[in-house]
């Protein structure tokens, strides 16, 4: 009966397991340079997004685009009939602090339906709360430019 016993334990048994790096030996290498690699790939685009989506969407460039789509000036240029928004596929190119009160900024607008763009230049210092000295102020499109300050 013992021997019965034992057969039957022995039918139903699995066999040993041996661990995947040994089955596989180039996932000792390959796995984690993949995760690695996909780790940090993920992390710069993140980081990258948000940063550019932070410049974008700042006070100071939602401030200068108001000034540009309101001045008399840019309607001859600008054409009024299009929406002129932040170009997302470039970043807002430079720097701007808003604790220290200095921007050197530089932007593309991008017409709706269309493949215009509108080059901005900023610079300036920030006096008080909310009064900026302006350096530079341009806007240019298609050769033709507006100076703001």
């Amino acid at each position: 009966m013992a021997s019965a016993q034992a057969n039957a334990s022995s039918a139903f048994s699995r066999p040993p397991r041996v661990p995947l790096i040994r089955r596989y030996p180039f996932l000792n290498f390959t796995v984690p340079i993949v995760l690695l690699t996909s780790g940090l790939g993920f992390w710069v685009y993140t980081y990258n997004n948000g940063v550019r989506s932070q410049k974008r969407s700042a006070s100071l460039v939602k401030s200068l685009l108001f000034r540009i789509r309101s001045d008399p000036r840019t309607a001859g240029v600008l054409d009024e009939n299009r929406h002129w928004t932040i170009d997302t596929a470039r970043e807002v190119e430079g720097t701007m602090n808003n604790v220290k009160g200095i921007a050197d900024l530089a932007m593309y607008l991008k017409a709706d339906g269309t493949d215009k763009f509108a080059r901005v230049e900023f610079k300036g210092r920030r006096q008080s709360q909310d009064l900026w000295d302006v350096e530079k102020f341009t806007v240019e499109v298609d050769g033709k430019q507006i100076t703001f300050a």
